[in-house]
């Protein structure tokens, strides 16, 4: 990729879209997306990164210097949970004439390796210009600037996305997107107690399901093996190492005390129930009823981001 140089007029930033949060109003809303914030902030600063994170309508919006660190950081911000996706993107200001003069320059090292394209657009603010005649005005400036281009609606070489907000826009290509786990926020609904005994790929699905739920992760480990995993699982998935893992013989007696006094929801891969102090606790599978689609994405997640061969 040839390096495209920042100026007043445009810069690169990431674009990260949430997922459920966009569903809530008012102070809970706002609580979640700070949330969100501090999570991608705790990814960022783990790299080394401390980059100016803004919560605009929407959108998170990370500031970065050049557009090789933005694909970095939306590598970063994409393991929060309650991301839907992250995209290095160009921030131009928002009138018509600046953004059709200056995409078919950003892109053209992207555009003139394709035999075909399409533009997708979207006004997220009220704009004077309707997306399709945005569309149709990009495309037609496209071809201009590059005439062995032509326009493929269906399956395109290269799909460019525009995003025209209140004050700026924001162009990416589609293939920059970086997909996130969705969900809530890590840490916003409570606590999760979750017994390791094998370091199984259905005990971590467990704890990424009800992670994705927006739950905080409290691991009872038992054996070298379990330590071991856990710890990969909550460097590539927590965000600041925020969850507790302690140690037990019996890793089923502690996390079941724990839900039995309301300290946390037992949660295990299968619905299993254990006797405390004379009462019976039951645990909770996120995997019972959860939808193919997302235990399918869940493994591919955990097995690309943990790299163990005996999953």
């Amino acid at each position: 990729m040839e390096r495209v140089g920042v100026t007043k007029m445009h810069r690169p930033v990431v674009l990260v879209r949430y997922a459920e949060i966009g569903v809530k109003l008012g102070r809970t809303r706002q609580f979640f997306e700070e949330s969100l914030a501090r999570s991608i902030r705790c990814w960022l600063a783990y790299a080394g990164l401390i980059r100016p994170i803004r919560i605009t309508p929407g959108r998170i919006i990370i500031d970065v210097e050049e557009l090789e660190e933005a694909f970095e950081a939306a590598k970063l911000a994409a393991r929060s949970f309650g991301v839907h996706s992250a995209a290095p993107a160009w921030s131009i200001p928002n009138d018509l004439n600046t953004i059709l003069e200056m995409i078919p320059r950003l892109f053209r090292d992207e555009l003139v390796k394709a035999s075909t394209f399409a533009v997708r657009a979207r006004r997220v603010e009220s704009y004077p210009v309707k997306s399709r005649d945005v569309e149709r005005l990009l495309g037609a400036r496209i071809l201009e600037a590059i005439p062995s281009l032509r326009v493929d609606l269906e399956k395109p070489d290269v799909i460019v996305r525009l995003e025209i907000r209140a004050k700026r826009a924001y162009a990416y290509l589609d293939s920059w997107l970086v997909e996130g786990p969705g969900g809530l926020p890590y840490g916003v609904e409570g606590t999760a107690v979750i017994p390791v005994l094998e370091g199984s790929l259905d005990e971590l699905l467990a704890a990424w399901l009800v992670a994705r739920r927006g739950a905080r992760l409290y691991f009872v480990v038992s054996g070298e093996r379990a330590r071991d995993v856990v710890k990969r699982f909550v460097n590539a998935w927590v965000p600041c190492g925020d969850a507790i893992v302690e140690e037990s013989e019996d890793p089923w007696r502690l996390a079941a005390k724990l839900a039995a006094r309301g300290a946390a929801l037992l949660v295990y891969p299968h619905v299993i129930s254990v006797d405390v102090d004379s009462e019976r606790v039951w645990s909770v599978s996120p995997l019972v009823g959860a939808p193919e689609q997302i235990v399918s994405k869940a493994v591919k997640m955990l097995t690309s981001s943990l790299h163990f061969d005996d999953f």
